[in-house]
């Protein structure tokens, strides 16, 4: 074979070469493009390797909802939350963004009878949370304008956070459930993803190990 031949294969195969990295390109921005945000309508297993997502995630305007009202709270299980406290989460409160966040009420109830309210967000992706509402005894919620994006906590006042992440409010894929499977968890006793809780826990770790599954 000649260099006469030779010339026009190789031009052939860098430009197959092109083709082919440009497909694929274009296929990862598709990803990107689908798992932009997070909107949790469907899960998507793929995301987890998009490494653009948490760059284009925007997040939704919160609206506070009313006050939480005594029929409507489910109380929660928090292995290493605050001593004595008790915990409820209010139902009618859970909801799911656009931005994939999962939003709530939660009321603490001290042992002296005090009760406090927040309203959250929990960020199932990235396993973080911000407080958007307080209410103190008159239980209407007010804006929180000053709170930022923090790590759930696992202990103290707010060691339910964990708790929720793992167990009721978000899949092991670091996806959002939907609201009335998470409703369905507190009032059943279930995981949202249909494995029961186990209520002898030792620590919330292994509670959140256990029940993890979609």
């Amino acid at each position: 074979m000649t260099p006469r031949r030779l010339f026009p294969i190789a031009v052939l195969t860098s430009v197959l070469v092109l083709l082919l990295a440009g497909c694929a390109s274009s296929q990862e921005d598709a990803v990107d493009s689908r798992c932009a945000g997070r909107v949790d309508a469907d899960r998507r297993p793929e995301c987890a390797s998009s490494a653009r997502w948490s760059e284009e995630w925007k997040e939704s305007r919160t609206v506070l909802p009313p006050a939480p009202q005594d029929d409507d709270l489910v109380p929660i299980e928090a292995p290493r939350a605050q001593a004595g406290y008790d915990y409820f989460i209010d139902r009618k409160s859970i909801s799911r963004g656009a931005d994939g966040v999962m939003r709530y009420t939660v009321v603490a109830r001290s042992p002296s009878g005090t009760r406090n309210a927040f309203h959250e967000g929990l960020r199932c992706f990235d396993d973080t949370v911000r407080t958007y509402g307080f209410a103190s005894s008159d239980g209407v919620l007010r804006p929180v304008t000053t709170d930022q994006w923090r790590r759930l906590a696992n202990d103290g006042s707010r060691g339910y956070q964990d708790y929720l992440g793992n167990v009721i409010m978000c899949d092991r894929h670091g996806y959002a459930w939907d609201p009335d499977k998470a409703v369905k968890a507190l009032t059943s006793q279930y995981t949202a993803g249909g494995v029961r809780i186990e209520r002898q826990c030792m620590d919330v770790q292994s509670c959140g190990v256990h029940n993890r599954h979609d």
